[in-house]
């Protein structure tokens, strides 16, 4: 499906198709082991392999970098304040601000492990911030209507804001070339970010626990990123490791769906959805103030 349309993102729908299958079946109990193995599988693969896709070879302008780090900046505080004050635990307050921040669902299941994150915290996060980015993806381009954005300015929107890849694509591109390459070339900024930001959340939930927990396979994840970026990998192969890592992240999320019960992911409510709608709503409300 989602090489029908970049909109639908594959951990997201592998998510949600897990959530409804296990849940509408109930066969929980039968697949747990299944699921359990496969997770512990997947994970690691999945998560190393999507080093090599953090490139930080970007030619951004100063202005528009500089407008970037603001909004990156904003995406990850308010997310975070905003779960804290609604109660939102901590492994879940991260998650989202971290999916809001860098690249929705990838960053996501990236982050889980790192945090030791349980399955209904990565499932709220995912659902929860996928929400948002539909929703914006919806109102970005009914903006144009009303004000008179460049091509330049509506990609710069959609690249600093938009949680997901896929997103980004669809909703910049409605405006032509000029638009989707400023958006990509943001977008790629905020994923290159993400070996950082696990780091962050490492140690903010090691500060919290009393303790730093590395999971085993995130020095593979930091060797991939140094080598993806120091050395000339030709682009057939880093998109073959793309599609691998992809696979298997997807493979892990769907795992975790099927482990996922509606009960659980129902005790937080509305706030996680809440929180990724507000956020993005001041957000995206201050870049078109000071871009109009």
């Amino acid at each position: 499906m989602s090489y029908i349309s970049p909109v639908f993102d594959p951990l997201v729908l592998g998510i949600i198709l897990g959530i409804i299958i296990s849940n509408l079946l109930d066969i929980r109990e039968d697949i747990e082991e299944g699921a359990e193995f496969t997770i512990k599988v997947a994970l690691p693969v999945g998560i190393s392999l999507y080093g090599f896709q953090l490139r930080f070879q970007n030619h951004t302008p100063a202005g528009e970098f500089i407008g970037l780090l603001y909004s990156f900046i904003g995406l990850y505080l308010i997310t975070y304040i905003l779960a804290r004050l609604l109660k939102l635990n901590t492994n879940t307050s991260i998650l989202l601000s971290t999916g809001m921040a860098i690249c929705g669902a990838s960053a996501i299941a990236v982050t889980s492990p790192a945090i030791e994150a349980k399955k209904e915290e990565t499932s709220v996060a995912v659902l929860a911030v996928m929400t948002a980015g539909l929703l914006y993806t919806i109102l970005y381009p009914a903006l144009l209507a009303f004000m008179q954005l460049s091509p330049q300015e509506f990609g710069f929107l959609s690249g600093a804001t938009l949680p997901m890849l896929g997103l980004v694509k669809v909703t910049a591109g409605q405006m032509g070339e000029e638009a989707l390459t400023t958006a990509l070339r943001l977008k790629y900024l905020r994923i290159a970010s993400l070996v950082f930001m696990v780091t962050l959340a490492m140690v903010i939930t090691g500060i919290k626990k009393r303790r730093i927990v590395i999971p085993w396979f995130m020095p593979l994840f930091i060797l991939f990123v140094l080598i993806t970026n120091t050395t000339d990998i030709p682009s057939g192969g880093l998109n073959i490791l793309a599609d691998i890592s992809r696979f298997f992240l997807t493979v892990t999320l769907t795992a975790i769906g099927l482990n996922t019960t509606l009960d659980a992911v129902g005790e937080t409510g509305l706030k996680p959805f809440t929180t990724t709608v507000v956020t993005l709503t001041i957000i995206g409300t201050a870049i078109i103030f000071v871009l109009y």
